[in-house]
């Protein structure tokens, strides 16, 4: 591909051409594989075969079997070139004209076929260590290549230049400091070690120019991700040289003189004024991105964090415009549920279900809006934090594997700031995930308060209709209803004396025995209820005690001890709260010591969290971030105790009133059993000898105190006295009763027999029989 600018001129209504080099280069390595370093899958146009020839390439079996039969030919240019004519393979050149250029397209053609070359010899260059062997070949074949993309980029170098009047300044020196970076490799593989040194270091100035410049802190990232590539040739390169200075600023300063600029770039100086020049005109847009963490300001300089951190602090807002509106404002379902429903065809109702309109053009767009709003703020805040936490990482990681090759100051101050900003957004990860895990636990508890409360007025609307159906009629009352105005007077009250053969009694202890088994069934609904939200709650609070933990061992909380007091005081406080609820399962499952020793650790938990509180003035920042706010005024502790007291007395009265109690097997036969036991193990161990102790501790507080027994001492002396003279009488009567029937015979015990069978005999007559006999 040739470039022709002479004797031409660029087209004069041809507006400002956009051309972020970095930008798209950036972009272009991250999402075709560079990050892996994988040369082959960024060499994208040759893996398509695209290549400058017309037609389609000829068929690949028949020619290599016809070249297997015969002998080897040299072929010739000329030769390939009669061969083709006719088959519409010839080869047709390429050239850009100035002229002809009204966009950036044709720029970024010649930017990325220099990629393509680059990539390519770096790819080749990268197999010396498979071969040792064909260490030269490859070494030619790389260099071939790499002299391919500087051709390339010299004649885009050209064409940018012709076209200085239309693209900014800005660009301009970011494309000068590209063509150093792509010349510089070129020399690191020839190993020319004192070009790559000069080259690299009037790069890096340059770079360190367009990173102060910079009309954005996106642009800053950008520029700024592109100094660690100069920064390892410069080392190698001085280290090659026999240097002992590894700082590349040193390195930089001391060789990128005036001279050597003007050498490197050719209006170099005149470039740097119209840089700073225009810097000065227009200014940055944008402060740098940064994070504060207490006394710490960590500086966000990569390029792809920039862009996650930026999406987090959006997130941000939209997560506390949400939690800050009120219930009223927030759209509710039911003011929906009277709309008209709108009739649709099957093409749009197939449309709606893919999240967009029929015969929308933009169906990737609306697709994405549909699911974007499908998410919860929550959920979206989550997802930049995790996207941005991952970005952390891996640059953590990479500069760790640079530190191994080489030690140097920008690397190790780098790596210092990457450590802390990933820390500082794992932090934000766990504590807006414990942010969610608690509104999710309100959320359960509210649902089923509403389960509760709807099964209890459905209960008490059954029993008022059945109530009103058993009421007795007006012919019952003694009186005969008048439904017409016009009509005589009411009759003479027939009245009926009650039955005495116990019908209505019946009737009326089965009415009662039938709501008393009704109010039962409610009741052990209602706890059935209660003990299916225990598993889904726990597992929300072990997620928190697991992320609280998580975050305690991150050096950026460890390195505050008020910070780290609060976040074991929060964690005490969750594991109160799991335990409670613990506790109150196992109670409904009539595991009562089980349920006392679950409560005990529960009250352990709640002064632990009362005495690291104590060490934890002054993190009132990390308080409000996350649920509960301990330090803020707020009685969450004291509601906590409240309910902790409150439980332990529904405990000890399900004690004592209950008969039946249940058993570890049972509970472990059905699943949220054993889920249930599962949390509680990994906080209670069952020990025999420790639920003994706990069921006698319950005990004993039923007992009466030393007051109570010097009240009631008087009233217990005259019950005993009245129960001796009872017991007396009693053994009197068994006495004399002896004395009548004398001594034991068979013959009485069988009159007494025949006594009782005559008795009942009498007693199953019919009713009526009954009745005459009784009257």
């Amino acid at each position: 591909m040739e470039v022709e600018v002479e004797g031409q001129s660029a087209p004069s209504d041809v507006a400002a051409i956009s051309f972020p080099v970095l930008q798209l280069i950036s972009e272009a390595r991250n999402e075709h594989g560079m990050r892996q370093k994988d040369w082959k899958r960024y060499r994208i146009r040759s893996n398509l075969h695209l290549t400058h020839v017309q037609g389609l390439p000829p068929s690949k079996g028949t020619r290599s079997n016809t070249r297997q039969r015969k002998r080897r030919v040299h072929i010739t240019p000329e030769m390939q070139s009669k061969a083709n004519k006719g088959k519409h393979q010839e080869f047709v050149p390429k050239t850009i004209r100035l002229s002809h250029v009204k966009d950036a397209r044709p720029l970024e053609l010649l930017l990325f076929e220099a990629e393509h070359a680059w990539a390519s010899a770096e790819e080749i260059w990268s197999q010396q260590g498979q071969s040792t062997s064909a260490h030269s070949v490859l070494r030619k074949r790389s260099l071939t290549r790499g002299r391919r993309a500087v051709q390339i980029a010299k004649q885009l170098k050209k064409l940018v230049d012709s076209l200085a009047d239309t693209i900014d300044v800005s660009a301009r020196a970011q494309y000068d400091a590209y063509f150093g970076m792509l010349s510089s490799a070129i020399f690191f593989i020839k190993g020319d070690w004192d070009q790559t040194q000069k080259i690299c270091a009037v790069t890096r100035e340059l770079l360190t120019v367009i990173v102060d410049c910079a009309p954005a802190s996106r642009d800053e990232a950008l520029a700024s991700s592109f100094l660690d590539i100069l920064d390892a040739r410069a080392r190698f390169a001085a280290y090659s040289l026999g240097e002992d200075e590894q700082d590349t600023a040193v390195i930089a300063k001391r060789v990128a003189t005036p001279t050597v600029c003007e050498e490197v770039v050719p209006g170099y100086a005149k470039l740097i004024s119209s840089l700073k020049a225009a810097h000065g005109a227009h200014g940055r847009t944008s402060h740098a991105l940064e994070l504060h963490w207490r006394t710490y300001t960590i500086p966000v300089h990569g390029f792809e964090l920039h862009d996650a951190v930026t999406r987090v602090n959006q997130e941000e807002k939209q997560l506390q415009t949400y939690l800050d509106s009120s219930h009223e404002e927030r759209p509710k379902r039911s003011s929906f549920a009277h709309a008209p429903r709108q009739r649709l065809t099957h093409a749009e109702r197939n449309a709606k279900r893919r999240g967009r309109k029929a015969g929308d053009v933009s169906r990737r767009e609306n697709a994405q809006k549909a699911i974007h709003g499908e998410l919860d703020s929550f959920d979206r805040m989550l997802g930049a934090l995790t996207d941005a936490e991952e970005a952390a990482r891996s640059l953590v990681e990479e500069n760790e594997r640079a530190l191994q090759k080489s030690h140097s100051a920008r690397y190790e101050a780098a790596g210092a700031d990457l450590r802390r900003a990933h820390e500082y957004l794992l932090y934000r990860l766990l504590s807006v995930r414990i942010e969610r895990n608690m509104r999710l636990v309100g959320e359960v508890q509210a649902k089923a308060a509403k389960r509760q409360e709807k099964a209890a007025s459905l209960q008490s609307f059954r029993q008022k209709i059945k109530s009103y159906s058993a009421l007795p009629s007006n012919t019952d009352q003694g009186s005969i209803a008048n439904p017409t105005s016009g009509s005589q007077s009411a009759g003479k009250p027939m009245r009926r004396k009650s039955g005495r053969s116990g019908v209505r009694a019946d009737a009326m202890h089965k009415r009662a025995m039938k709501a008393e088994r009704a109010s039962t069934i409610s009741a052990a609904k209602n706890e059935r209820r209660s003990v299916r939200i225990v598993p889904g709650i726990a597992k929300l609070l072990e997620n928190i005690d697991n992320s609280l933990l998580a975050i305690g061992s991150l050096e950026l909380i460890e390195g505050e001890p008020d910070v780290s007091s609060l976040i074991e005081a929060k964690r005490s406080f969750y594991n109160a709260m799991l335990l409670t609820h613990l506790a109150r399962a196992f109670s409904l499952h009539g595991l009562y010591a089980e349920a006392l020793l679950l409560h005990q650790r529960a009250q352990l938990y709640v002064r632990q969290t009362s005495q690291a509180l104590e060490l934890a003035e002054g993190a009132e920042d990390q308080d409000i971030q996350f649920a509960p706010k301990l330090l803020q005024g707020n009685d969450a502790l004291g509601e906590l105790k409240t309910s902790l007291n409150s439980a332990r007395k529904n405990i000890e009265k399900s004690l004592i009133s209950s008969k039946n109690h249940g058993s570890i097997d049972s509970l472990k036969d059905t699943r949220s059993g054993q889920t249930l036991y599962r949390y509680a193990q990994r906080h209670v161990s069952f020990d025999s000898d420790d639920l003994a102790l706990a069921l006698k501790q319950a005990t004993a507080r039923d007992l009466p105190t030393n007051s109570d027994m010097e009240v009631d001492e008087s009233t217990a002396k005259a019950a005993a006295d009245s129960t001796e003279s009872t017991k007396s009488n009693e053994f009197t009567q068994e006495l004399e009763k002896g004395a009548l029937l004398g001594a034991y015979d068979p013959i009485n015990a069988l009159l007494e027999q025949e006594e009782e069978a005559l008795a009942k005999q009498r007693s199953s007559g019919s009713w009526l029989g009954g009745w005459f006999r009784r009257t």
